[in-house]
């Protein structure tokens, strides 16, 4: 199910491609998605792709726009 205001399915995009030919990792988060919101879901999606990159020795490259743990607390 896609969200229809952005297009996006998750918060975070998690992609491998290369860089100047170099191996790399690359994770953006889309603050127009729900502020970026930083569940569990997207948390278990960070460390998990820390811990691959960590065994295969690869660069990563993060890019975080979340709004914070309080962006969906009502008063």
């Amino acid at each position: 199910m896609r969200i229809s205001k952005t297009g996006l399915i998750k918060a975070i995009q998690i992609r491998s491609g290369q860089v100047n030919g170099i191996p790399v990792t690359i994770s953006i988060m889309d603050f127009k998605f729900m502020g970026g919101s930083m569940g569990f879901v997207v948390s278990e999606k960070i460390t998990r792709m820390v811990e691959y990159v960590t065994n295969q020795l690869l660069p990563l490259i993060l890019v975080c726009s979340s709004g914070g743990a309080r962006m969906q607390k009502r008063s």
